[in-house]
């Protein structure tokens, strides 16, 4: 069950904005309100803020009340009770979002405000993308970068932009590697996206995988070699909480029942990884200044 607020009544010029920015939270009060005033500070301005908040604990409810009246929220969901999937949420999101584009910003990261104004003239001069994405600095629970942890590790020389088919988009990006690793650095179109599968509601770590697969069967992809996104690794994360051989176990029972859904664009499984579909589930480690780490999605 869950109550459904609108905080401001529907109008002419908000009817359809460009962007839908869709935050689910669970229990991120910490984090919040730097990811909503994030958000809010973007130098492009025509979006919508979605916030939704799966029966939280602590006190995220009264952050996300205190932006009930911004002109920019269009929508506030606060469920009473739990709906066990962060996938529940994203359906739930796509579902209220009017914009042509979304943005999926997880409750524990937050944005540069430049994210939204370099990916979204990148997606209107390319009706074929279905996804733009950039790079994240890789920052702890108190937002300072953490040494050495590099998940982009751009090539010296490389354009600053690239553009994927669906085929090349899955060959390079999602298939051996997890380089499309947070939600939050993504931004797509709303008439490309897949639908969330009734499996991927019970997935803790390879629904977004899964996601990003099926969407790449619809368009290709644009990647901006730029860091644009901070992705927060923190205690509270799931995928930390859930370390060493159960993680394992899990991300492997996954992995077999989404498998045999499809050979993403003609790759046939044999090729494909054998577990490890969400990026951030390694324990952090140290890794050498200057060494880059790229997420494998095989072990």
């Amino acid at each position: 069950m869950s109550t459904t607020h609108k905080a401001t009544p529907p109008t002419a010029s908000a009817s359809q904005p460009a962007v839908s920015v869709i935050i689910p939270n669970y229990n991120h009060e910490p984090y919040l309100r730097q990811r909503i005033d994030s958000v809010l500070a973007q130098t492009f301005g025509d979006f919508e803020v979605i916030l939704l908040d799966d029966c939280s604990s602590d006190s995220s409810p009264t952050i996300i009340e205190s932006y009930r009246h911004h002109p920019k929220v269009s929508r506030i969901v606060l469920n009473e009770q739990n709906s066990g999937s962060t996938f529940a949420q994203w359906k739930r999101g796509l579902a209220l979002a009017r914009g042509r584009y979304v943005w999926i910003a997880e409750s524990d990261d937050y944005a540069d405000p430049e994210f939204l104004a370099t990916l979204v003239p990148l997606l209107d001069a390319d009706p074929s993308a279905a996804m733009a994405f950039t790079g994240s600095h890789m920052v702890d629970a108190d937002g300072r970068p953490i040494p050495g942890m590099d998940w982009d590790c751009y090539r010296p020389g490389a354009p600053e932009t690239e553009t994927y088919t669906g085929r090349l988009l899955t060959m390079r990006k999602l298939l051996w590697t997890a380089d499309v690793y947070n939600a939050s650095m993504v931004l797509f179109r709303r008439s490309m996206a897949p639908e969330i599968e009734d499996v991927q509601l019970s997935m803790r770590y390879c629904g977004d995988w899964l996601f990003w697969v099926n969407m790449a069967q619809n368009g290709g992809a644009i990647e901006v070699r730029r860091k644009l996104n901070y992705f927060r690794q923190h205690s509270a994360k799931g995928s930390q909480q859930d370390g060493g051989h159960h993680a394992y176990r899990q991300q492997s029972s996954e992995y077999r029942r989404c498998d045999g859904a499809r050979a993403p664009l003609s790759v046939t499984s044999t090729h494909r990884p054998r577990h490890a579909c969400r990026a951030h589930v390694e324990t952090p480690r140290k890794i050498p200044a200057g060494a880059c780490h790229t997420p494998r999605r095989n072990p």
